[in-house]
């Protein structure tokens, strides 16, 4: 295990419209306010959900389609790091379908499409972390 100390820097509050993807809203929302670090929570609706499930450096993609109205968006929460020198948005999601409210989810990918809304509140932090390629695992932990 490594870890880091880090102290509370900038909070903001979003509001994602409808017909908005949610992840590159999420980088977006943390590129135009200087956040490099820090961590969010998302709640809302989609009409469109695209996650994937790791397995082996790749992910296996879902995609569905609302039906009726839209999913219902659970408390989601992710984190903001610096990957290839970009700003990284890093997040799992959780969605209900319609019928039941039935809980699924996995890594949010580009293809999600909120409805009507989505709500965010993002911290950003005084520390910077990055990612770095692990050639083992295929995948881009945090470096502390």
């Amino acid at each position: 295990m490594k870890f880091m100390s880090a102290s509370p820097r900038k909070t903001i509050i979003a509001r994602i419209d409808g017909g908005e993807d949610l992840l590159l809203s999420l980088q977006k929302i943390a590129e135009e306010n200087g956040i490099r670090s820090g961590w969010f929570t998302v709640i809302g609706g989609l009409k469109k959900l695209a996650y994937g499930l790791f397995e082996h450096g790749n992910y296996h993609n879902i995609v569905k389609d609302a039906k009726k109205c839209c999913f219902e968006l659970l408390p989601t929460c992710g984190n903001i790091s610096i990957k290839e020198g970009k700003i990284f948005a890093h997040c799992h999601i959780i969605a209900s379908d319609e019928e039941e409210g039935r809980a699924f989810g996995g890594h949010l990918l580009e293809g999600t499409i909120v409805y009507p809304t989505a709500e965010v509140y993002m911290q950003g932090c005084d520390a910077e972390i990055t990612r770095t390629f692990d050639a083992e695992t295929k995948f881009w932990p945090m470096k502390l």
